[in-house]
């Protein structure tokens, strides 16, 4: 697991290396939170906002480093630890994704649509969320954690294959959802959470399927 340290840490850092690298052309008050249409409706401190992603990133790394230990599943599973810390850095490259078109968006003399470029990362993001669930054996760490997929192996695997395409599936949607712009967003957050509502009612069904047998 060394490696994967390192490359947590790398991310860590490359995200602190960006702050620097913009915080002298950054206005003394910046945007850091934005509506579905990509108009700012949070501000902060530059002194705040700057360092905010790395300073979060950090309590992250220290929580998702230790949170396996707790889950017996997890750590007698290495190819799910393997997917599991794989996503993790996903996870904290997509953040770094978001705090570089944030410090962007607040330090460029130019505009840009950020709501498409959050798109973009967030179907990124759901993609590999699919391809991760995919291939994750039954734990209480990562996954479709609910009572029908922890007390049942297959239920388990039948839903996380399902899980894994509805996914892959949402992220394709909201690729092509970038095609109208006033309404991709909407369109991302519809199709994730119809792929969890799909996913959560086919566990109970089958949960209640194999209990009639």
């Amino acid at each position: 697991m060394g490696n994967i340290f390192t490359s947590i840490s790398a991310v860590i850092l490359s995200s602190l290396f960006i702050s620097f690298l913009y915080y002298p052309i950054l206005p003394s008050i910046m945007a850091t939170h934005w509506d579905a249409g990509g108009n700012p409706n949070g501000y902060m401190p530059k002194e705040i906002g700057a360092f905010l992603i790395p300073v979060l990133l950090s309590f992250l790394f220290l929580l998702l480093a230790f949170l396996p230990r707790f889950d017996r599943k997890l750590q007698d599973s290495k190819e799910t630890q393997k997917y599991y810390y794989e996503f993790v850095i996903v996870i904290f490259l997509f953040l770094v994704y978001v705090h570089s078109l944030s410090l962007a968006w607040n330090a460029l003399p130019f505009s840009f649509d950020l709501s498409q470029f959050m798109v973009l990362g967030f179907a990124a993001l759901l993609y590999f969320m699919g391809y991760a669930i995919g291939h994750a054996k039954q734990n209480f760490t990562m996954g479709i954690r609910i009572p029908p997929t922890l007390s049942d192996e297959k239920i388990w695997e039948k839903t996380h294959r399902l899980g894994s395409s509805l996914f892959k599936a949402s992220a394709i949607i909201s690729l092509a959802g970038m095609l109208l712009p006033e309404y991709s967003f909407i369109i991302l957050i519809c199709s994730a959470m119809l792929s969890i509502v799909i996913c959560v009612a086919y566990a109970y069904i089958e949960y209640y399927r194999t209990a009639k047998k």
